[in-house]
């Protein structure tokens, strides 16, 4: 039987500049992704020698892009308590949200992009209940 107490599976969210840079540094953001630290943190935990490092999960899953698909993906990687991993959302925007965007204008909050959510796409409606 399962533990039910296991822990939760950690998620973050890298966007804007570091994945904008993909083009210029491909192996340095696949090492973030399978180590799950920068080269500054790693330099660090090699330089400190008196702390022990933490032990790593058993395994590290990048959802490739923060719209509304790979935000779900996340999700449901997270909500899966059984999940003994670190997620990534590697976005390339400054925000997450795809095509869906919340913009303030005149100090009001208006949704931008929910044309894309019509009717005809029963199946961008479904990973909005996921």
């Amino acid at each position: 039987m399962a533990d039910k107490t296991a822990a939760r599976p950690s998620l973050r969210l890298i966007a804007g500049d570091l994945v904008s840079s993909l083009a210029h540094d491909v192996a340095e953001i696949a090492e973030v992704a399978l180590t799950g630290k920068t080269p500054e943190e790693r330099e660090k935990a090699t330089s400190s020698s008196d702390q022990p490092e933490k032990a790593s999960r058993a395994r590290t899953v990048a959802v490739i892009g923060g719209g509304i698909a790979g935000l779900s993906a996340a999700w449901s990687l997270v909500s899966d308590r059984q999940a003994d991993a670190d997620i990534i959302v590697y976005e390339s925007s400054p925000s997450v949200g795809g095509k869906l965007r919340l913009n303030e204008i005149e100090g009001l909050s208006l949704d931008a992009g929910a044309e894309s959510m019509l009717a005809v796409r029963p199946e961008a409606i479904a990973l909005t209940k996921a």
